[in-house]
């Protein structure tokens, strides 16, 4: 059996957010998950240990494989206990990512992880941290 993307989003309050996933990442469970989203920076160990106890929690990271492949922040996310990671991206991180409202998306295949991760467009992740950095 081959693995399929069936649909990725991430919903805050009313508004669904459509983002890419990546084959061989983790799945969310068939209900979804909720949580309170923490944004983690670039997604190293010292922004983890900035963003303080990610425990229960939905990880928001800016992807930036100059630095590493994205499955180690999932995993990282994992090992500190949140339930799922959400990928962006910032201006001149990624080249192919560059448009705000680009999806990008890839093949993780060999990139295991612990727990579900999506990317989600530069222009509604601005928004999500916005809304974090407010404390909604």
């Amino acid at each position: 059996m081959f693995w399929q993307i069936k649909e990725a989003s991430v919903t805050i309050g009313a508004q669904k957010t459509v983002c890419s996933a990546y084959c061989g990442a983790t799945p969310t469970p068939k209900a979804g998950l909720t949580g309170q989203v923490v944004y983690v920076g670039n997604g190293t160990l010292a922004d983890f240990i900035a963003a303080g106890d990610v425990t229960g929690k939905i990880v928001l990271a800016d992807m930036n494989p100059i630095n590493y492949v994205p499955d180690w922040v999932a995993n990282q996310a994992a090992h500190l206990g949140a339930k799922a990671v959400i990928m962006t991206t910032k201006i001149g991180q990624i080249t192919k990512f560059e448009l705000a409202t680009d999806l990008g998306g890839g093949c993780a295949v060999g990139m295991q992880t612990d727990v579900p991760w999506v990317y989600m467009a530069r222009a509604d992740a601005d928004t999500l941290k916005a809304e974090v950095a407010a404390g909604r």
